[in-house]
Formats: C-alpha cells, sequence, structure tokens
C-alpha cells in the first residue's frame, strides 16, 4: 500500500452514526457509545459496526486525499501522534482498501460507471419491469413476458454484451407457478 496516493470513499458508502439505527436493529448488534455503522449500498461486503475515530478519518476521503494526509489530518484533529495513528490504522485502511470502501482516485467506480438495464428494456422475450438490486458483480430485474413475472440476473461484466445482443443466447427464466 503506498500511502502517498490518492484514495477516495466510494459514493455508495454510508457511514450512520449506531444511535441513528432502530431499536430492533440496535438490539442485535454489539456496539459503544460514539461506534457506527459502515455499509456499501452496491457491495458484497456485510455492515460493519466502526468506532468514532476511524469514521471521521473515512470522512476525509469524501475528496481525494491521500492515506498520508487524511491520517495526519485525523491523527492531530484526535491529538493523536499520527506516526504511531498510522501503524495502529494500517490494517484496517488495508481492509477498507481490500473491500473497495477505499478505492485509487484515479479509477473509476464500478458500480458507478456502469448503468444496469433500464426499465421497459427487452431480454429476450422479456421485458424489464425495474431493477430489483445492483451489485457490484451482478444485478437482478423484474421482468415479465405474456403476463407471467420472473427475476433476470446478469452478470456485471456482461450486461452490455447482453443488451447489444452480441453473443446472447436466450435463458429460460424462473416464473412462479401460478394455480
Amino acid at each position: 500500500m503506498n500511502i502517498g496516493e490518492a484514495f477516495v470513499l466510494r459514493r455508495d458508502v454510508v457511514l450512520v452514526p449506531v444511535t441513528e439505527l432502530s431499536s430492533e436493529v440496535r438490539a442485535k448488534i454489539e456496539y459503544d457509545e460514539g461506534d457506527y455503522a459502515l455499509s456499501r449500498l452496491h457491495g458484497r461486503m456485510t455492515s460493519q459496526i466502526i468506532d468514532g475515530e476511524t469514521a471521521s478519518l473515512l470522512e476525509l476521503f469524501r475528496e481525494p486525499t491521500t492515506i498520508a494526509n487524511a491520517v495526519i489530518r485525523n491523527g492531530l484533529a484526535l491529538s493523536k501522534d499520527p506516526r504511531n495513528w498510522l501503524e495502529e490504522l494500517l490494517p484496517h485502511i488495508g481492509r477498507f482498501i481490500q473491500n473497495k470502501v477505499l478505492v485509487p482516485a484515479n479509477e473509476k467506480e464500478d458500480v458507478d460507471a456502469r448503468q444496469p438495464v433500464a426499465s421497459g428494456a427487452r431480454v429476450g422475450d422479456w421485458d424489464v419491469l425495474h431493477t430489483v438490486n445492483v451489485m457490484e458483480d451482478s444485478e437482478i430485474h423484474r421482468v415479465r413476458r405474456d403476463g407471467v413475472d420472473g427475476a433476470l440476473k446478469i452478470s456485471r461484466g456482461g450486461a452490455d454484451a447482453l443488451i447489444a445482443n452480441e453473443g446472447f443466447r436466450e435463458l429460460e427464466l424462473q416464473a412462479p407457478n401460478v394455480m
């Protein structure tokens, strides 16, 4: 990891103070006062609880910045020695990069760069009604053919080719049994 390289917090990352979560959710998790829930809307990473100091560090990455600069600014704001703080934070920052919470500032974000299949599009004999979910590696759509609803799952790497019908072979989509 190059601490001089600029990183940015993905736009689909959500940081929410645990105190703002519903009482039902808070009853199911362990947390301390001042903790935050960290989630990626379009990722497969499960939500996690992080402390407020780490959340304040991540907030510095809303704009592109280097790890070194963010740790120094964060450390000074928290009255911590930046060198010791960097040593303590490096394993966490490495996981944030691995989980694509932080991405290199010069790279386009995968999910944001690719639009899902649009409502109203046709895939084979099926009409796409709406997008149900978009993840970094797949998208799921509600579809309909001849009055029967179904689901369409598309690999994010192949969505463009599917729409253009390049190498497309029709898939039999699963539809619920109607009684």
